[in-house]
Parts: structure tokens; C-alpha cells; sequence
């Protein structure tokens, strides 16, 4: 059977009906079951999805021979090796967030990944959004680190205008974001009306 080392990514504790245990903050649990069965545990898939939980799973013999769990079917985001930041080659990877329309009429916040839950260190290398809806003068969405407009800005996409929009970079340099309490990937709208895709392309890096 495959082992599964999972991590709590929260200060707060995690309930995981399948395994009868709860899942202290910021702490991991090991179990082994066939691999077979990741699909079935609701509340990891859950938490992988919600990006409050890391999972690495590690195949015995069998599992490894058998080729249901070769590449393409197994690979992910956290699959995907570290490099240096020196590196000259590295593979990149695309985040993308569905943005819906609010009420309008004030600024806030859409959570890509929340406080605590930044799955690894990752250097953001481009962004562009398609803006459906909620466009007017002077309206922008910003890429930040820190909810409700704090922390470490990578970027600005600019809501004046519906269609496809490329950031406009802060420096003159690209942006990493390092795991931490407060860190997470959040969109600053400055009018919750805006509508539409994002995209950020990252590298991981060490």
C-alpha cells in the first residue's frame, strides 16, 4: 500500500472522518492505503482543493510496477521539483482563478490561496486576466500576498476595458512568495463588480 504523508497548512485543526483522527494545525499525519482509494477520502481531496492541506504519497513495489499511477495520470503542482533561483531552466506552471461579480460598489478580496495555505515557495513570472464584466475607468485588480491590500503587490491588471489584460509589474523585477502565516495569493478588486479569469504563471523555487 501507498504511504500518504499529509500536512495541515492552517493554524487550525482539521476533522478527517476517514481516518478518525483530527488533524492538528500545522502538523502531518502518515497512513497507508492503496492508492487506489485517494479518490474516495472526501475530506483530503477537500482540503487539496481548498489548499489547506499538502499531500506526498510514496508507492510501495507494487504500486509502482503496476503503471496506473505513471505520468501523466499522477503528476501535480506539488510534483513538480524546486530549483534554485540561480536555475536557468524550469519548468512553469499556471495558476488560474475564476473571478465572480459581487454586489459592486466597494473593494475587496478573492482568496486564491489563503493565509497559511501557499502550497511552496513560487516566483510569479506573468499574469493576464479576461475581464467579462464590472469594467469602468480606474478600475484594477491587484495580485498581493496579504489580504485586504497588504503585503507584497506582484502586479496590477487593469479593469477599465473588457477582454484580455496583461499585468503591469510593480519593480522591475519579478516577485516571489515564500510560505507564512499571513501569506497567501489574494486578488484585490478595487470594485467587487469586476468579473472575469485570472492567470498567474509561477516557477517553484527553493
Amino acid at each position: 500500500m501507498a504511504t500518504l504523508l499529509i500536512t495541515n497548512l492552517t493554524a487550525s485543526d482539521i476533522h478527517m472522518t476517514e481516518f478518525y483522527t483530527t488533524l492538528r494545525a500545522s502538523s502531518t499525519l502518515t497512513v497507508t492505503r492503496p492508492v487506489s482509494t485517494l479518490p474516495t477520502l472526501k475530506s483530503l481531496q477537500a482540503g487539496l482543493a481548498a489548499g489547506t492541506m499538502s499531500l506526498s504519497v510514496t508507492l510501495d513495489a507494487n504500486e509502482s510496477a503496476s503503471g496506473l499511477a505513471s505520468p501523466p495520470n499522477v503528476i501535480g503542482a506539488d510534483d513538480i521539483a524546486e530549483i534554485a533561483s540561480t536555475a536557468l531552466l524550469s519548468p512553469e506552471l499556471v495558476i488560474r482563478k475564476a473571478v465572480t461579480a459581487g454586489g459592486g460598489g466597494s473593494a475587496d478580496d478573492v482568496t486564491v490561496y489563503a493565509a497559511n495555505a501557499l502550497p511552496f515557495k513560487f516566483r510569479i513570472i506573468d499574469a493576464w486576466c479576461y475581464l467579462s464584466a464590472g469594467n469602468a475607468g480606474g478600475r484594477t485588480i491587484t495580485i498581493r500576498d496579504e489580504a485586504a491590500g497588504a503585503g507584497t503587490a506582484a502586479g496590477t491588471l487593469d479593469a477599465t476595458n473588457l477582454g484580455r489584460v496583461e499585468i503591469v509589474p510593480t519593480s522591475n523585477a519579478s516577485t516571489v512568495y515564500t510560505p507564512g502565516a499571513t501569506k497567501g495569493v489574494f486578488l484585490r478588486r478595487s470594485d467587487s463588480a469586476i468579473a472575469g479569469e485570472v492567470f498567474i504563471k509561477i516557477r517553484r523555487e527553493s
